[in-house]
């Protein structure tokens, strides 16, 4: 799993390339915005192509707007710099980075 991280002015950020097999589908959508939304804080993706289009990752219709396919470039955005704004950022990019659209590996991170 390779991805660029780092902590900045109360945010924790990663780039990462998606690698499921399906991209972010609607299921995979599910799963991650169902993940998100057990957290306190913002959570953001942006695709690395339009930037300027940054969705609340807990909507399951923003996520699902990225259209984001095996190959695009995404930047995780997520409100925080502790452990636990670390954490969630981590996973999801792990998520990204799985090759299992319908089982997406969260748990290696919790």
């Amino acid at each position: 799993m390779t991805f660029e991280f780092s902590t900045k002015d109360g945010r924790t950020k990663a780039t990462v390339t998606v690698q499921l097999e399906d991209g972010i589908a609607m299921r995979t959508g599910m799963q991650i915005v169902d993940k998100c939304s057990e957290y306190g804080k913002g959570i953001y993706i942006a695709r690395d192509d339009n930037p300027d289009l940054r969705v609340d990752a807990k909507s399951i219709m923003q996520v699902v707007m990225l259209a984001a396919t095996r190959g695009t470039k995404l930047h995780i955005e997520v409100e925080g710099d502790d452990e636990s704004a670390e954490t969630m950022t981590l996973m999801l990019a792990s998520a990204f980075t799985g090759t299992d659209s319908y089982n997406l590996d969260f748990g290696r991170y919790l």
